[in-house]
């Protein structure tokens, strides 16, 4: 007996039979994903697409992935409100080696991808933006759960642009997140993790970096926390979480902010700070981690260059959660 393995090629010609299928359009690539079987292989060919009507649910067994290995060369404009450009929630199935682009679904979960299960690897997922609406929207470009691994991708310029937003660039409920670069996240309004929002799951071995977050009303009812993670849970362990920044009324935390039993391992935190927005500064306190939970857990991690002062690379709260932590700001009176 023959196991059944089709190469479904994607170009810019006209459409053909399944076998050697050549899509022209997004509904083309719905309908072959719609006729894939277990252990088929979908190519997208060198080009530019855009999602039309709605977006696709990869199957079991399947792939998704551009052509030529280099993400730009396979450039998907996702724009359409309530709708995401790709769901993973099913068993081996796999979304590689392109770019997804544009504003997104913008009152959902994920505006570009959403994973429960599966994997994605080697893709630029970047610009999903919108409003977070009162139940807060979670990973405005991408948003992890279950057994889901994303691998190697570079998640970029997420906006939330009014409340609750959670995660900016990316969310994290389960699974993992590894070798991954998360970077130049930006909310306005009462956004938790301008880059990352993790309440479960690990990230590990990522660069976080170049989060905002700007109270631009200078209001004291829409302040933000956490330009670079907002953790209410799960595991953060040999990140690089540098370069962001606060800036506004009442905002705090550049770096991050853990609101929970989480456990941070590893990681270093610098060149977070705390900026003005108009006449109004941010706290100046916490600029690099913020501490809210007495189960929290800060092991083997470096603090340096978060504003020069102990108040700045960590604060006063829950000093005994850092265990076998450094700064370049001593204080004898620490234990840990």
């Amino acid at each position: 007996m023959f196991k059944r393995f089709a190469s479904v090629l994607v170009t810019l010609s006209a459409a053909t039979a399944l076998a050697d299928a050549t899509v022209t359009t997004w509904d083309e690539l719905r309908t072959a994903i719609g006729t894939a079987q277990f252990g088929d292989t979908i190519t997208l060919a060198k080009g530019d697409y855009t999602v039309a009507t709605a977006g696709v649910t990869i199957p079991a067994g399947v792939t998704v992935c551009g052509a030529t290995g280099d993400p730009a060369d396979v450039v998907i404009t996702d724009s359409i409100s309530g709708k995401r450009a790709f769901e993973l929630k099913n068993a081996d199935s796999l979304l590689k080696d392109l770019t997804v682009t544009g504003t997104g679904g913008q009152t959902i979960d994920g505006f570009h991808v959403w994973l429960s299960n599966g994997r994605m690897e080697n893709c630029v997922i970047t610009g999903g933006s919108g409003n977070g609406n009162a139940n807060g929207s979670k990973g405005f470009n991408v948003y992890v759960s279950g057994s889901a691994v994303v691998t190697n991708c570079v998640i970029s310029n997420g906006k939330g642009v009014l409340y609750n937003c959670y995660g900016a660039n990316l969310a994290v409920a389960g699974g993992l997140v590894v070798d991954c670069t998360i970077k130049d996240g930006y909310c306005s309004r009462q956004g938790f993790g301008s880059n990352v929002y993790i309440s479960g799951g690990r990230l590990l071995r990522c660069l976080v970096t170049g989060g905002q977050a700007v109270n631009e009303r200078n209001m004291d009812a829409t302040v933000s926390c956490a330009a670079g993670i907002y953790a209410t849970g799960g595991i953060i362990e040999s990140c690089l979480i540098k370069d962001s920044k606060v800036a506004g009324k009442g905002n705090r935390c550049a770096g991050v902010y853990v609101n929970g039993a989480v456990t941070i391992v590893n990681c270093t935190v610098t060149g977070n700070s705390s900026e003005k927005y108009g006449s109004t500064q941010a706290i100046e306190t916490d600029i690099g981690m913020f501490v809210n939970h007495a189960s929290a857990k800060i092991v083997n991690t470096i603090l340096f260059n978060n504003g020069g002062t102990i108040e700045k690379e960590y604060g006063t709260v829950n000093r005994d959660r850092f265990m076998c932590c450094a700064s370049t700001i001593q204080n004898a009176s620490d234990t840990g």
